[in-house]
């Protein structure tokens, strides 16, 4: 395939954010990458970034245009793009009911990625060309460590939701019968939890190595419902090393098998049981972490993504020049 000059509409320039990886995998494939951060454009020109953006592209005059969200894109530029050019957008967040507005732009493009099966139907519906594209784990991992001295028993990393939603009552719980680490913004301190602060990179990774257990759990029950979905730090976690506790969702075990790669839990009960038992059996919790890092690894990196993604778009142009 011939090198492209792709034009990315998002924040591809800060680092540890999912679009910064894909751009680096692009330009590490050979491509060109020009990135056009839309929000920070409309917030110093307000309406004349939309001006701002026909001009860019018509002089850049991409081979593919690639959206993540793409909030202050217009519509109109959707559509006059659409018509000049190759154009995807990779949607990373789950909605449990689309916007009109993310339905009008995902119209728009060739298409439309999401993160979970269980929307592609409603979206095909709706007009859509919706396809299943998931996130994953860094290719480049600068952080290898095979120490296993153990810090923390039970470690979560990510965000309180600023109320009481599932992740925070079944954190709690956890708490209480265990010593559990939480990482991320907004957890409390003086309670039943050690609260630490948000981290990305190799304190990530240190904390997936030092920890025996790393919970993953959704922020909310809809989460629960979208078949397939879960968010990237399930393969950023297995990526480093971790043993992961995940909590099941509908057609994730297409993905990783429950016992070899990662241990689904479904209930409370189950969660509290699972972290005691693994808590005691080190040497089958550190084998699971071993053979899910080997599997993410060589099946579920960003390259890998970087590659179906142009497998796909290479079949559009060929029936485009037809």
């Amino acid at each position: 395939m011939k090198k492209l000059k792709i034009l990315q509409v998002g924040p591809g320039k800060k680092e540890l954010r999912t679009e910064f990886y894909i751009k680096k995998e692009f330009k590490l494939l050979g491509h060109s990458v020009l990135t056009f951060n839309d929000i920070k454009i409309y917030n110093l020109l307000s309406f004349l970034s939309h001006i701002f953006f026909r001009i860019i592209t018509y002089l850049f005059n991409p081979d593919l245009i690639i959206y993540s969200k793409a909030k202050k894109i217009s519509i109109a530029n959707f559509q006059w793009a659409n018509k000049k050019y190759t154009t995807i957008m990779w949607y990373f967040d789950i909605q449990v009911h689309f916007q009109n507005s993310i339905l009008e732009r995902a119209r728009r493009v060739d298409i439309f990625y999401i993160t979970n099966i269980g929307q592609i139907p409603f979206l095909t519906q709706n007009g859509v060309n919706a396809r299943y594209l998931p996130q994953a784990c860094y290719t480049d991992y600068s952080y290898k460590s095979n120490n296993r001295e153990y810090l923390y028993d039970v470690s979560f990393i990510g965000n309180n939701n600023k109320h009481m939603g599932m992740r925070e009552m079944l954190l709690k719980q956890v708490s209480e019968y265990y010593d559990l680490h939480l990482w991320g913004k907004r957890w409390e301190t003086g309670t039943t939890y050690t609260s630490h602060e948000r981290i990305f990179g190799e304190k990530y990774a240190n904390v997936c190595i030092r920890s025996k257990i790393v919970l993953d759990i959704k922020s909310y029950e809809y989460c629960l419902l979208a078949n397939g979905y879960f968010s990237n730090r399930v393969f950023i976690t297995l990526g480093y090393g971790g043993f992961l506790l995940s909590q099941k969702v509908k057609r994730k075990d297409e993905i990783f098998e429950d016992g070899k790669h990662l241990v689904y839990f479904e209930t409370q009960d189950e969660l509290i049981e699972l972290i005691g038992y693994y808590l005691s059996h080190d040497e089958e919790r550190e084998k699971i972490a071993r053979q899910g890092k080997e599997y993410v690894l060589q099946n579920h990196t960003y390259r890998i993504r970087i590659a179906q993604i142009l497998d796909d778009i290479k079949h559009i142009q060929n029936q485009r020049f037809k």
